[in-house]
């Protein structure tokens, strides 16, 4: 059951991948990406509060709270600077660069965080298909592709620090708490939202306000975020991409029962194949013979790391 939950949550996972690609085009740079994220977090929280009321309203315990804390800022991480890492390089080498810290990071801390839950000499060689699989994407991304390559690479840096924490903190919870009762997943995607919107529009205030104290001083050509924010554009992008991202986290959590030697390979590889579906049917990037080795070698990963031996 867990390995359906993981498709219909890497199927909501595209569409949001989709329609903040579109977002991201339409609305570029840290500004719009702040305001994207404000709206599309605001969605999301909406979202939460209904399903947490149908399911009970159930708190958890100070052990909860803390991962829902700490899944909030990763979650904000992730959110923030994929849209802007989004805006310089392809989806695909994106998923590249997470695999660090959804795959490879959760996986060598598996041991300590779930009581010895450990990954076999097989289940590695799956996780080494999809490393071939990577330097087979990432040899076909230009170098003169955009952007500034330090900025690149700091966006890339929290990126990862953000995704790695999602991952981890989503079957942290899992383990440590909904399955002995103590916690709802609802409850768990309620407060990750909360704090979420709380650091984002945190950010967009100090932004705003500095922005229009700047204007009030005569500071020439100064964009204030809520007045350049294209709302128009974008609002329909965003509301599908919030709705998508609600579902991707609750589905994801509800996987997280898996073994993580098979929960975060099969993760990562499923948002691997979305990701090239986007990049190939409608963003323009060719389905190259490199690209199709490298799914061959996702789909090898993914054989290995349901292998027990």
């Amino acid at each position: 059951m867990e390995i359906l939950y993981l498709v219909i949550a890497k199927t909501f996972g595209t569409v949001k991948g989709y329609a903040m690609k579109r977002a991201g085009e339409k609305a570029t740079g840290g500004d719009n990406s702040l305001c994207i994220n404000l709206l599309r977090t605001l969605i999301c929280l909406v979202v939460s509060i209904g399903v947490w009321c149908v399911s009970g309203m159930g708190f958890s315990t100070p052990l909860g709270n803390l991962i829902v804390v700490i899944s909030g800022i990763s979650n904000a991480l992730n959110l923030y600077f994929w849209i802007l890492s989004a805006q310089m390089i392809s989806i695909s080498l994106l998923e590249v660069f997470c695999m660090l810290g959804s795959v490879i990071l959760p996986l060598v801390l598996a041991p300590v965080l779930y009581n010895g839950d450990s990954v076999s000499l097989i289940q590695w060689l799956g996780c080494a298909a999809l490393l071939v699989a990577v330097l087979l994407f990432t040899s076909q991304e230009k170098s003169a592709e955009g952007g500034n390559p330090l900025k690149k690479l700091i966006y890339l840096f929290f990126c990862v620090a953000g995704v790695g924490g999602v991952s981890i903190t989503q079957k942290m919870y899992v383990y440590h708490v909904s399955d002995k009762g103590l916690g709802t997943i609802a409850y768990f995607n309620l407060g990750t939202f909360v704090c979420v919107a709380l650091l984002f529009f945190a950010v967009f205030a100090v932004r705003e306000l500095s922005a229009r104290a700047a204007a009030h001083r005569g500071v020439p050509d100064v964009s204030i975020p809520s007045k350049s924010f294209p709302l128009k554009k974008v609002i329909v992008y965003v509301a599908v991409a919030a709705v998508s991202l609600y579902a991707y986290q609750y589905f994801n959590t509800l996987a997280s029962t898996l073994d993580s030697a098979i929960l975060y390979p099969v993760t990562y590889a499923l948002g691997m194949i979305g990701s090239v579906i986007l990049d190939t049917f409608f963003f323009g990037h060719k389905l190259t013979k490199k690209r199709i080795i490298a799914l061959v070698f996702v789909a090898i990963a993914i054989v290995l790391v349901n292998l027990k031996l």
